[in-house]
């Protein structure tokens, strides 16, 4: 079961639907009423393809940019225990439920200091500081105070990089006049010594098995 939240569609009531997962890709760019939400999240999912990453490895290098300038690189999750998300800000449909199941989970652990969060968008020519800031605070995060949410962005050749070392596909379609980006679905549990513990091919997850990851 999951309760969708509210910012899935302006105005929407809050209604409780019992899903199989949304698993693989999927994506969100038009304003669409609930039951099409429902039908979206599941429809056109493919399975995750990890690429050459897999679990007991390191993660792979990176040099990317935090929504507030920050450099965010492999060195700055040492010591720390991530979830890792690809994701984008301007999404209006599967992203929203990725925060929404992030806040929740962050909830249940009681927001443990060591716990980081990081989003790595699909969309960085869009994805602007404002886009992201807006993002966060629609879900009641103040990232300005609560660092642990980050949110990369970065030249479009070093997003292509990482995406294409984790298998990560991401297609842009118009539709109407605006754009869908459908992407593959991966949530990463990185561990302090910068191995990869488990990769969830939905954002609909286990809440044990990801406390399980992440060893709350």
């Amino acid at each position: 079961r999951i309760r969708l939240p509210d910012d899935v569609r302006d105005g929407a009531v809050e209604v409780t639907v019992r899903l199989a997962g949304a698993k693989g890709r999927c994506g969100g760019g038009v304003t669409l009423i609930i039951a099409a939400c429902v039908v979206a999240v599941l429809a056109g999912c493919v399975p995750a393809d990890p690429g050459g990453v897999t679990t007991g490895r390191i993660l792979p290098e990176f040099s990317l940019v935090n929504w507030d300038g920050r450099r965010i690189t492999r060195e700055t999750l040492r010591d720390k225990r991530t979830v890792m998300a690809f994701t984008y800000a301007k999404c209006e449909l599967a992203c929203p439920i990725l925060t929404s199941q992030l806040t929740s989970l962050d909830g249940s652990i009681e927001s443990p200091p060591d716990v980081v969060y990081l989003h790595v968008s699909v969309n960085p020519a869009d994805d602007t500081s404002e886009e992201i800031h807006r993002h966060f605070t629609a879900h009641g995060i103040d990232p300005e105070k609560d660092t642990r949410w980050l949110f990369a962005r970065g030249e479009e050749a070093d997003i292509h990089r990482l995406l294409e070392r984790f298998g990560v596909k991401v297609e842009k379609k118009r539709v109407a006049d605006t754009f869908l980006i459908e992407h593959t679905i991966q949530v990463w549990v990185v561990g302090r010594d910068g191995r990869l513990v488990r990769m969830f091919d939905s954002y609909l997850w286990d809440v044990d098995e990801m406390k399980r990851a992440l060893g709350s």
